[in-house]
């Protein structure tokens, strides 16, 4: 879990506190990962988007959980203030802005009244970011400049930042400034490992779905923190790397915008300071893969690049990682088979191979690890672990009914005789 990742130096009076908003912050990555299964990359980007104060975009298909993520996370953090909505083909820029200020129009006057509306969040939910067909010249200007026009002047919009959601790409080119706005994006999938389809579905069939969550920490420190992420410093050697990937990447074809780029810098301090330093790493680059990509078939490519640039470890884990998740689903595959003979000879081979794997997975979480890379590690032991329990039940329920089998024809042959 994230609360192993680290202890806060606290190097001067601008860190006063910093630990203790950080294992607040944990606390928060830790309840959603308990309930929201296979979406600790989702829920370590909604971190760093309220840290960084970046905006982040979940696309997937219908019932993958995008908005169940971002209201358990924003339910999490008190005294801000939270709105959103599910945009459609109709939706008119009062729905958004809020609605016009009678008086004012009377005078002349195009004022919103602007309370429990976009102008007024910390966070803003945007369900469906692409269906309006009235409104994207104000989200431009919302996510770009977090500004609005309100009478003859601008106002300041106080936005942490705007989580979107959809189950497509933009269509249309002339949303594509508004896509590019989105910092972080995630392409959220059903869920990969049976535990979890089980899991989930015991929860609704017991009606035990989580209630509504007690926050975990309040909008000042919240606050607090984001002024620690911005004094994190950012060496020559870390803006080099950021750039070397961005050259790599478009030598690939996939070509982030260089204001991408510059704006991914707050996500490099964000991961810094979630690791304790006050100073970043190169390995704090790997924000990078959720940055990198526009279309979700890039994602690949963009993780081979930055995590091996980065982060060769963290890379090593997802390798691991994805192989677990093979043998998982292998095990289940064994236990449906119905030919016998087929059904040992495969639970044998299977066993062998994920007894290796699990020999990697330990010699490499006894290595020097940490942060993220620990986390995904640990996650794939357990999943190992669990996996191969049933691997076991099975080849013992296989050489059980294998002896009562061989037993049976003993028996034959001695009547016989």
């Amino acid at each position: 879990m994230s609360t192993t990742r680290r202890t806060v130096a606290n190097n001067g009076s601008k860190y006063t506190g910093a630990a203790h908003i950080l294992t607040k912050i944990d606390a928060l990555g830790d309840a959603l990962e308990g309930e929201l299964f296979e979406r600790e990359e989702e829920i370590h980007g909604f971190k760093l988007a309220i840290l960084a104060k970046g905006n982040i975009f979940l696309v997937g298909l219908p019932g993958t959980g995008k908005t169940k993520l971002f209201d358990r996370a924003t339910a999490r953090i008190s005294g801000a203030k939270m709105a959103g909505m599910l945009f459609t083909a109709h939706t008119r820029p009062e729905e958004v802005l809020g609605p016009l200020d009678i008086p004012s129009l009377r005078a002349g006057i195009l004022k919103h009244n602007i309370a429990g509306y976009l102008p007024d969040s910390h966070v803003f939910k945007g369900d469906e970011i692409w269906k309006p067909k009235l409104l994207p010249n104000i989200l431009l200007e919302a996510l770009a400049e977090y500004r609005f026009k309100q009478g003859g002047s601008y106002i300041q919009i106080p936005l942490w930042s705007f989580l979107g959601t959809s189950n497509e790409l933009p269509a249309d080119e002339t949303l594509d400034a508004i896509y590019d706005r989105f910092l972080l994006r995630f392409e959220v999938k059903p869920l990969a490992e049976r535990v979890n389809r089980l899991r989930m579905l015991t929860a609704r069939a017991a009606g035990t779905e989580p209630a509504v969550p007690d926050p975990l920490i309040g909008k000042d420190e919240i606050e607090a923190a984001q002024g620690f992420v911005r004094n994190v410093h950012v060496p020559e050697s870390v803006l080099a790397l950021i750039d070397d990937v961005g050259l790599k990447l478009t030598e690939r074809n996939i070509d982030p915008s260089n204001r991408r780029l510059a704006n991914a810098i707050p996500l490099v301090q964000a991961e810094a300071w979630l690791d304790g330093r006050q100073e970043a790493h190169t390995s704090d680059v790997q924000a990078l893969v959720h940055v990198g990509w526009k279309f979700p078939e890039q994602i690949p490519e963009v993780e081979t690049v930055v995590l091996g640039m980065t982060n060769p470890r963290y890379a090593k884990a997802i390798e691991l990682a994805a192989s677990v998740g093979t043998y998982s689903n292998e095990v289940e595959a064994v236990i449906k088979e119905t030919d016998l003979v087929k059904r040992a000879r495969v639970a044998q081979e299977l066993q062998v191979k994920m007894i290796r794997a699990a020999k990697d997975i330990n010699l490499f979480a006894g290595t020097d690890v940490s942060g993220r890379t620990l986390n995904l590690i640990l996650k794939s032991r357990r999943t190992m672990l669990t996996s191969g329990e049933r691997l076991m039940t099975e080849v013992m329920h296989l050489s059980s009914k294998a002896a009562k089998i061989q037993a049976q024809a003993m028996a034959g042959e001695d009547e016989d005789d």
